[in-house]
This record gives structure tokens, sequence and C-alpha cells, in this order.
């Protein structure tokens, strides 16, 4: 202990000396003390520059945020609001008569009748314009501060861009009509204590249309138990339809259930003519482009958002996990590229579907890149599903790649476990990259004894190891060169329930076949 002491002390009486001679020189230079530290001094000159460059700085980034903004507002076309009672939704509710939001005021005092009890029930509000949390156009006083008893303390505009952000919508059973429009730069850092749900809307059970909701940014901050985190909503029991959704979720919590466009849906429910832009990240048990948990139809939706998950269960570009319900997710594209390097468990990860237990998947194809590392056994991955356990599938293709890292995995192009059903007008042009596996396909990476026939099965797939896959001895093939793109569109629509594909005349998918919606 003395000798750290000294050695301290020594350090010490060096670092003085090494000042007091660099001072003594430059006075031998002829350079006073006042010189260096004085007014004009070289030191504080120094000084003086290092702090109006990092002002410039600062500047300069509140200029560039301030003209992101600007361009941000004129692309969505925000409009100064007008409105004359802010807080005071006009109209009567009716079809013909709807309540009409027209200023951010307006949106808060919605969301706050819902949470206390008024559920809109058989009536109808419609969004009068596009608004923007963070455009100052969008409020009638972005600065007002008497908005404390609907759970916005202070500044309005900063409460809603900051700290816990926007609080969602609650318990909504009318129908909400976004008229085209825009609601942007929705923020949410959500603190979950128990099973609990947000997004523009917490729970609904009426009808949302016509909207986007766009450059969200959406933070899981804590959690006790469940939490339900999606673009338009949580928890949807109703029906969601032609919306968007785009920005970002993130969660550090692997009991988060995530959707770009609803975390969970009900049985009865509907999601149909929505897409996804919302890059997602962080951890999920289960997680969508679109939804995370799925008890309903899923129709005509794409994802194009990246999902890169460093914990998950069950992962896919459209729908995380299905039900043991016949449900379906039907005419559906993913583009997203889909991650997942976790290492606690294992894992179910498909371009279009994670899992899902019963129902079909018909006529969705894959386009998005897919990888999964882990150091645990087991998991599962498919260009379309990675296991489609009862499920019919029908009219489908993947061009995305496959790169799997990990002991034992089941690899395929299309479903990674076939069993029970059939897989008929499947065709994957995707590379696999893969260590040593056994099970690993082009279309089927394990089959099951009593599985169903695979039928009309036409892949190429470059593998970077030798072929090894087992399919069920009743399964017949037909491999093939890659198909002519006006052949795989034929063979799609013959093969699938209906005639979903088109010819990509306006060449949006490089020729290769796209769904009639799009």
């Amino acid at each position: 202990m003395p000798k750290q002491k000294n050695k301290q002390r020594q350090n010490g009486i060096t670092l003085i000396a090494l000042v007091v001679t660099i001072v003594v020189l430059i006075i031998l230079a002829g350079v006073s003390i006042a010189m260096l530290v004085g007014e004009n001094g070289i030191i504080t000159q120094a000084q003086r520059a290092k702090e109006n460059t990092e002002l410039a700085e600062q500047k300069e980034k509140e200029d560039m945020e301030s003209l992101e903004n600007q361009m941000n507002e004129y692309l969505m076309g925000i409009k100064q609001v007008t409105d004359e009672n802010p807080g005071t939704l006009e109209g009567n509710g009716t079809a013909t008569e709807p309540y009409t939001i027209n200023s951010i005021e307006d949106l808060v005092v919605f969301a706050y009748n819902t949470r206390n009890g008024t559920t809109y029930e058989g009536e109808f509000v419609n969004l009068g314009l596009s608004l923007d949390f963070k455009s100052d156009k969008s409020y009638i006083q972005a600065e007002r501060e008497d908005y404390a008893q609907y759970g916005y303390t202070g500044n309005l505009k900063e409460a809603l861009t900051s700290g816990n952000g926007w609080i969602p919508i609650d318990n909504f059973y009318g129908t909400f009509d976004g008229k085209d429009n825009i609601i942007s730069g929705m923020y949410i850092s959500f603190n979950s204590d128990s099973n609990d749900f947000t997004g523009l809307f917490k729970n609904n059970y009426g009808t949302i249309k016509n909207l986007g909701v766009d450059n969200i940014s959406i933070s899981v901050i804590s959690q006790s138990n469940y939490s339900y985190v999606g673009g338009i909503c949580g928890i949807n029991g109703g029906n969601i339809v032609s919306c968007y959704t785009s920005g970002s979720i993130n969660s550090n919590y692997k009991n988060s259930i995530l959707g770009g466009i609803c975390a969970r849906t009900e049985v009865g429910s509907s999601v149909e003519l929505c897409g996804s832009n919302v890059n997602i990240t962080g951890k999920s048990i289960q997680c969508g482009g679109v939804v995370g948990q799925n008890n309903s139809d899923v129709e005509k939706c794409y994802n194009r958002g990246n999902i890169h998950l460093d914990y998950a269960s069950h992962v896919g570009g459209i729908v995380g996990l299905g039900s043991t319900l016949e449900t379906n997710v039907i005419s559906c594209y993913n583009k997203g590229s889909l991650t997942v390097t976790g290492s606690e468990g294992a894992f179910n990860l498909g371009g279009i579907v994670g899992q899902q237990n019963a129902g079909t998947i018909n006529a969705c194809y894959n386009t998005g890149n897919i990888v999964g590392k882990s150091s645990i056994e087991n998991s599962r991955i498919g260009g379309i599903c990675a296991n489609p356990s009862t499920v019919w599938l029908y009219g489908l293709y993947n061009l995305g790649d496959i790169t799997a890292e990990g002991p034992n995995f089941i690899i395929s192009g299309i479903g990674a476990v076939s069993a029970e059903r059939t897989i008929k007008g499947a065709y994957n042009e995707g590379e696999i990259l893969y260590d040593n596996y056994e099970n690993v396909g082009a279309i089927s990476g394990m089959g099951y004894e009593g599985c169903a026939a695979i039928e009309d099965i036409f892949y190429y797939c470059s593998l970077n190891k030798a072929f090894k896959t087992e399919h069920p001895a009743e399964a017949t093939f037909k491999l093939t060169s890659v198909i002519d793109k006006n052949e795989l569109l034929n063979i799609l629509n013959a093969t699938g329930h209906g005639s979903y594909f088109v010819q990509d005349t306006n060449y949006i998918n490089n020729g290769y076949p796209v769904l009639e919606w799009q």
C-alpha cells in the first residue's frame, strides 16, 4: 500500500513538472501569461472556437431536423389546422354526419373519451385531414399546457413526442375512417406492469379503415408479463381494412408479441388490404410483419419492413404464430429481410408465417432473405412457413435466400416440416446456405409418416452442401431448371384456390408473378 501511494505521488510530481516546463518554455519564447489566458489569449480563443464549433454543429443538426420535418410535412400533405373548437369533435356520429377529428387536440380528447367509457359503438368517426404529432401545423396551440386532465402535463407537443408519449385509443367499437389521411410521428415509450396492449389503438372491436400511421416509434421499456404492441392496435377484435404503417418497433423483453399492423387478432376479426414498412428489433416471443399472434383471416396484405431479433420463438414476414383454428393467410407477400440470432431456445422462422397450426396458406410469395442462427437444436426455417403443422399449402413461391447456422436445423424453401396435409403448386428458387444437416429440402425439409402427398412441385434450388432430405414416400416431385415466369404464373393459378396471380407487367417484382391487388 505505501508503494502505491509513493507511485501516485511521483506521477503527480511528474505531471506538475511537465506543465511548469511547458509554461516556462512558452514564456522564454516571448509569450506572456496574459497572451495565454487573458481575454484575447490563445487558450481563451481556442476555448471560444471550440464552443462556437459545438454551437454550429448543434444548429446544423437542428436545421437538418427542421428541414426534414418540413419535407415530411410537404410529402404527407400536412396543412395548418383551422379547428374552431379544438378538443370538440364536430358532427353527430352518424354515417352522413360523422364525428370529425380536425386537430391533434381533437385526437387527444377522442382517445380520452374511449378510455373513460365512450365506446362509439354504432357511431362513425372520420379523420378530417392528415396530422403530424411533430408539426406545429397540426395543433391549434402546440405549446398549450391545459391538457393535464387528458393525461399530458406541461407542453402538449413535448408530452406527445417525449416521455411516455401517446396514450392509446381504447375499447373502440365504432367505425374509424381515415379517409386516406395519415397520422404521423406517433411516439410511445411503453411501460407495462401487466398483460397490456398499445398502438394508435389499444383495443379495436369495430372497424378501422383507409388510414396511414406513418413514422411511428414504439419502444417497450419495461415488462413484467406479456406486452402486445402493434402500429395500428395491440388487440384487434374487429376489422382493419386498407391501412398501412411505417417506422420502428423495439422491445428488449422476450415476452413481447409484436406486429407491424397489430400484435394479436381475435377469433372472428379480420385484417385485409393492409401493409407494413415497420422495422422491428429486439426480442419477441411472437412477431409478424403484419400480425404477431393470429386467430383470424389475413388477406391481401404485405410486409416490407425488416425484422431483426436477438431472441424469438415464432417469426414470420406476415404472421408470427397462427392459431389452432382454421384460419387462412391468403394472397400476401413479404419483401422484408428476416433475421433471428438468439440462442435461448429453438425458433420457427418463415418468410410468410413462422408457425401455423391449422387452415391454409394460399397464393403467397416471399422475396426477403432469411437468416437464422442459434446454438440451440431443432430450429426450423421455411421460405414460406417454418412449421405448417396441419395446414394446406397452395400456389406458393419463394425467391429469398436462406442462411442457417446452428445444430440440427430443419430447413426448406417452402415448408420446413410438412405434416398431414398437402403442399401443392410450390416453387423455390432461393439459395440455401446451411451446416451439414440431414433435413434440408427445396420444398420440404422433413415429412412425417402418413403425410399427404406433395403434388405438382417445381423447384430450382442452389445448395452449398450435398442435397439431403427426407420426404414422404408417396410424394411426387418435378425437378426443373428455372421456370419460365409465364409458366410459373399458370402453375400457381392452376394449383391454388383461385386465380390470385397476374403477370408483372409493371416490373415491380423482376418479372415474377404478382398478386392481382398489387
